[in-house]
Order: structure tokens, then sequence, then C-alpha cells
């Protein structure tokens, strides 16, 4: 058995970042190669936001437009391996000011994504940290995500994968209560068919204000290290 965590890592010096991306890719490159069977293990280099992105996070808020982030790490070892893989990924490379850590429960709603072991993915991936309205009980934002799945697979027609991940564990990180990914396969198809039509931008837009309080955005680089 297997649980999932996030990684969001964060440089010393930001006028390095493109240095310390690729210093973070190849150490973890060694970590993959030295422990082939250990779980999955994606690296994504944060990007800067792309201009013409399509909307933006449901009331953003300062303290989340200023958290950056280099690299953020996906895993899922096994149970009796986690500790040290996530202490091994987080001091792998000296240059890390910062480390939040996310344990997540994984739920995979669409996946035709086409991806070559250690190479970059095609295309873009958007990684959103969600905040939900503190007067909703847990049980209650997670029904309303749930019940948000078949609009976002209906509107989202660009994605070729779509992953929520629902936080069971936020002690090591800033607050927050689900992580969503979404994948697509090029450039355009996320800057054009992110929305099927400026209606299903207003239906997603509506829906998600009624659980999501806030988020941040990450657009990102994918290398899928380990499967």
């Amino acid at each position: 058995m297997a649980s999932k965590y996030f990684i969001y890592l964060t440089g010393r010096d930001r006028s390095r970042k493109a240095d310390f991306q690729a210093e973070y890719l190849r150490a973890a490159r060694k970590i993959a190669a030295a422990a082939p069977q250990s779980g999955q293990l994606i690296v994504n280099l944060v990007e800067e936001t792309p201009a013409g992105v399509p909307f933006r996070p449901v009331n953003l808020g300062l303290k989340d437009a200023d958290a950056i982030y280099d690299v953020i790490v996906e895993l899922s070892p096994p149970v009796d391996e986690a500790e040290p893989a996530l202490e091994a990924l987080v001091s792998c490379v000296d240059d890390v000011a910062a480390a939040e850590i996310y344990q997540v429960e994984e739920i995979v709603q669409l996946d035709r994504q086409v991806v070559v072991l250690g190479e970059r993915s095609p295309g873009i991936k958007y990684i959103g940290r969600l905040s939900f309205h503190p007067d909703l009980p847990a049980s209650a934002a997670r029904r309303s995500w749930d019940i948000h799945v078949p609009l976002a697979l209906r509107v989202h027609v660009g994605m070729d994968k779509y992953v929520r991940n629902w936080i069971v564990d936020a002690s090591r990180g800033r607050p927050a209560g689900g992580i969503a990914e979404l994948n697509f396969p090029t450039f355009d198809d996320m800057l054009t068919r992110y929305f099927d039509s400026d209606r299903g931008k207003e239906e997603i837009m509506h829906d998600i204000s009624h659980f999501i309080a806030s988020g941040t955005r990450f657009f990102a680089g994918e290398f899928v290290l380990r499967k």
C-alpha cells in the first residue's frame, strides 16, 4: 500500500531559479534510479504564469499571491518508506530554503495522457492548491468537490488528465484542503480549450465559488521519473 505526498520546494536564491531546478531534477533522477520499485515519483518544474491564461483563482488573496515555489514533487512510496523518501527528496540539494509537505488521497478522474518515463511530458500542467470555505465541514467540502467533477469533465475540454488530491495531512504546509492537477497536451489547448465556451466558464466559476474560498495556481513542466 502507498500514500501520496506533495512536496513544495523553494530555492534559496531567487536569481538562480533555473539552476536550482536543473540541479534538483538531476538529484531526483539519481534517487529514482537508485530505487526503481519505490513508487511513483514526479518532478514538476514551476514556470512563470503564461500570458493569456483564461482564468484566475477564486478570491485570490495577498498571502496566496506571495506563495513562490520552484519545484513541486509528487511521491507515492510504500508506507514504511515514506518518511525516509520524503527526507531524501527535501535534502537532495543544498539550496532548499523552504519545504512544505502534504499527504493526500489521490482520485484520478481522467487519464489520457501520454508520457515517456524520464522525459518532459508534452504540454503544460496546472497545479491548483485549494482552500475550502472555513464554515464548510470537511464532508460538505468533499461532497461539493465530488459533485463538481462531471461539470469539470464536460467544460475543460482541452485537458487529457484530471486528478483530485484530497489533503489528509497539512501539518507540514500552509493550510489547504485539496490540490487539483490538470494536464493539457499542448500549450494552446490550455489557452484556448480550458473552457468549452463562455457559458461553461461561468458555470465553472459559479460552482467552485460555493466551496473554494481561495487558491493558488502553478504552471509546470512535468517529469515522470517513476511510475
